[in-house]
Formats: C-alpha cells, sequence, structure tokens
C-alpha cells in the first residue's frame, strides 16, 4: 500500500499540482506545487525580447523560494554541512564534512576558516565565542567582531582523539561537548566515547564520566544549566544485536552538576515482534516532552517520552514513529513549543506539527523533489529557520512565513 501511495504521489505530480494527501495512514499532509513553481521564483524573461533578456543576465538573480518560504541559499561548492548555529544577530555559522567553517552575514555564505578533518558540531556562547568540534576535537573561535574570529585548537586532555559529535550549552562559560566513534569491523568491535564540559577559562575543558561502561555518544542537548541529556548507543548484546540506544540526563538531585543517571528506552513494537533501540541519533526537549530520534534494525524510530510527572524521574514513552523505512532516518529536531516542531533527515524530509496535524512543506522550487539530506536544524522564533545538509542550506525566513 506504500509504494502505491508513492506511486500516485508520483503520477499526480506530473500531471498536476498537489493538494492535500494523506498516505502511509497518518495524518501527514503533503503540499505541493503550483505551475509557477513558487509565488517567489522568477519569471524568465521572453525569449524574443533581447532587450530584457540582458537586463535580466545583468541583474542579481534573487534567491529561489518556495510558496512556503524556503529559500535555498548558494554554498560556495558542493559541500556537506553537518551543523549549523545562529548568533542571534542574523549572523548563522555552519560547519562541513571537509572542515570547512562558513559563516552567513545576511545575503551570502563564505568559508571563513578550514581546518583539516571532518568538522559535525558547531555552538557558541555569544558573536564572537563560537565552538566548533569534529574530527581533530575542538576548535575555538575568537575575535573583537563576529567577521573577525580567529580559529585556534584546543587541546582536551583524556579526549584521546575520538571525534567531536555534537556541542551544546547554556552559556559561555556552560558549554558541553560530547564525541563518540565506533569501529565494526574489529573483533570485537571499539566502541567509545567521551562528555566534556567547559566552565569558564578558569577551569577550561574536563572529562565528564557518564557511565562505567563506556560507549559512543552522537548528541548533547539541553534546555538550561542543569537540563542537559546526551544520546548515543553501545555494543552491550553484541554479537546479538547492533547496538543498544542510550540517553543520559545530568542527575538533578547533584548538587555538583557533573554526574549523569540513565534513562530507560522502551522496546518498539514491529512487525514480527518487540524491538530495542539501536542508536539514538538526536533528541530534544520541549516543553513536557524528551524527543528521541533513533533507529531500530535500520528502521527510523521518533519517541516522545513526558517528562511532566516526577520531575522527570519515570517517563511514560509514546511511539510516535512515521512509516517504517530504513531511508527515513531523522536526523535533527528543533521546536519553539508542542505546536511547533520540526524534523528533517535523509532523502529530504522535512515535517512540521502544528499541534494538530504533520504536514510535509515545499522545499523545492521545481518539479525535481528534494533528496539531498538534511543533518542539522537551528531556529530564533517560529518563522527564522535553517536547515543544512548533503549540498543545501535553506532557510525559512520571516519575510516569507505564511
Amino acid at each position: 500500500m506504500k509504494r502505491a501511495c508513492f506511486g500516485l504521489l508520483a503520477l499526480l505530480a506530473a500531471a498536476v499540482p498537489l493538494s492535500t494527501v494523506a498516505c502511509d495512514g497518518s495524518d501527514e499532509t503533503v503540499r505541493g506545487h503550483d505551475d509557477d513553481a513558487g509565488s517567489d521564483a522568477a519569471v524568465p524573461p521572453d525569449a524574443s525580447d533581447d532587450d530584457a533578456a540582458d537586463a535580466d543576465a545583468d541583474a542579481e538573480a534573487p534567491e529561489p523560494c518556495t510558496e512556503d518560504g524556503f529559500c535555498h541559499t548558494e554554498l560556495p561548492g558542493e559541500l556537506v554541512l553537518r551543523d549549523v548555529w545562529g548568533d542571534g544577530t542574523g549572523i548563522v555559522w555552519a560547519v562541513s564534512e571537509g572542515g570547512d567553517i562558513l559563516r552567513w552575514d545576511g545575503s551570502a555564505w563564505t568559508i571563513q576558516h578550514s581546518e583539516p578533518g571532518e568538522l559535525f558540531a558547531i555552538w557558541g556562547g555569544s558573536p564572537t565565542d563560537v565552538w566548533a568540534g569534529g574530527e581533530r576535537g575542538l576548535f575555538h573561535g575568537e575575535g573583537a567582531s563576529s567577521n573577525a574570529l580567529v580559529w585556534t585548537h584546543v587541546d582536551v586532555p583524556g579526549l584521546d582523539g575520538i571525534p567531536i559529535t555534537s556541542i551544546w550549552g547554556s552559556s559561555s562559560s556552560d558549554v558541553w561537548a560530547v564525541a563518540g566513534r565506533s569501529d565494526m569491523m574489529l573483533f570485537p568491535p571499539v566502541v567509545e566515547g567521551r562528555a566534556l564540559h567547559f566552565g569558564g577559562k578558569a577551569t577550561g575543558w574536563t572529562v565528564q564520566p557518564v557511565r562505567t561502561r563506556d560507549a559512543s555518544f552522537t548528541k548533547v542537548w539541553g534546555t538550561g544549566p542543569r537540563d542537559v541529556w546526551i544520546g548515543g548507543f553501545d555494543l552491550e548484546s553484541f554479537p546479538l544485536r547492533f547496538g543498544d540506544g542510550l540517553v543520559f540526563r545530568l542527575d538533578p538531585d547533584d548538587d555538583s552538576g557533573t554526574s549523569f543517571i540513565e534513562v530507560a528506552l522502551p522496546e518498539l513494537e514491529r512487525p514480527g515482534g518487540r524491538r530495542k533501540v539501536e542508536r539514538v541519533l538526536g533528541g530534544a526537549t520541549i516543553g513536557g516532552d524528551l524527543i528521541v530520534l533513533a533507529s531500530s534494525e535500520d528502521a527510523a524510530a521518533y519517541l516522545v517520552g513526558s517528562t511532566e510527572q516526577d520531575g522527570g524521574a519515570t517517563l511514560s514513552w509514546r511511539d510516535e514513529t512515521f512509516a517504517v523505512h530504513p531511508s527515513h532516518h531523522h536526523h535533527a529536531v528543533w521546536g519553539s513549543a508542542s505546536n511547533d516542531l520540526w524534523l528533517a533527515g535523509e532523502y529530504g524530509r522535512l515535517r512540521h506539527w502544528d499541534g494538530a496535524t504533520w504536514y510535509l512543506p515545499r522545499i523545492s522550487t521545481a518539479r525535481i523533489p528534494v533528496t539531498n539530506d538534511i543533518h542539522a536544524i537551528w531556529a530564533q522564533g517560529t518563522n527564522d529557520v535553517w536547515f543544512v545538509g548533503d549540498r543545501i542550506a535553506l532557510h525559512k525566513r520571516p519575510s516569507k512565513a505564511k
């Protein structure tokens, strides 16, 4: 039935604009394209009017935007962007798998700095205090102004060459970074990770214990200095399973603010039996809900745990997974409230929840759908949202919001 629905959508897209179509038995709405490929798309000049064509060629081409307000910004090369962060003044930063640190100045992306090795994470405490991390560890950008940051490598004792995968903080003197790697080709496989905390220049970076057994950490997020969460996986059941997904939270009863407790994840009801969460790929705490993006036997899992009872000591879980498909993993989640939630992931899949319905916004300015993987989301308000990924940087702008 799912293949039939997908085929029907493809035929409809080729023949007529899509209106409201739901597939997979969900409440998900698909928004299609009008015949003009978007109200903000440039209208080509009349081919018979040479003067008009010349004038248009000399004019600066506007960024292509869709009816739903998603503008495709031009990147300086075929870059795979892995993370994005904005400083609140309109300046946005991103990092690439090629080791590039990019800066958006409000009108264009430029490569501000490059490092050998992949970069996976970026976050800042202020416009002139930005951290990036990746294959070679942590890098700090400081300067007199945002466009004059100088980047230096920061040596962190105990990191042991494990790549930084995610950075988050509540302030410039309270920053968390996690690292992780795994090698399934070895026997037994190697899985290791680190959790790092920066308490200001006086204390620097220190390695924080999370559990007695090692694990690979993939994501850190939070809402404040005492509300910090870490996701990842280990191979405790090897060789029977590929992995065991893990979530930890900063212990709210620990006055030192350095110890973590493990959060029990639910088993998933799937065709053929119950399944364990194998990897945690992302997460967020929005309102009274803990949202966990995970994988289970090569299929996506979208879990929601309520943290409102007993301070979140015990969570009641809901499995709100979409259509089970190995190519539809979600890697990023962001929300301002329970009725404003974004999910993004593989194969160009982007969803928004408005409190009643999930819908697929129009992000393509052409008849061909966007199939680029989306790796990260950053937002300032409901209608100023960035989505970055494989050769793509989408900006939902306030002026384009509907």
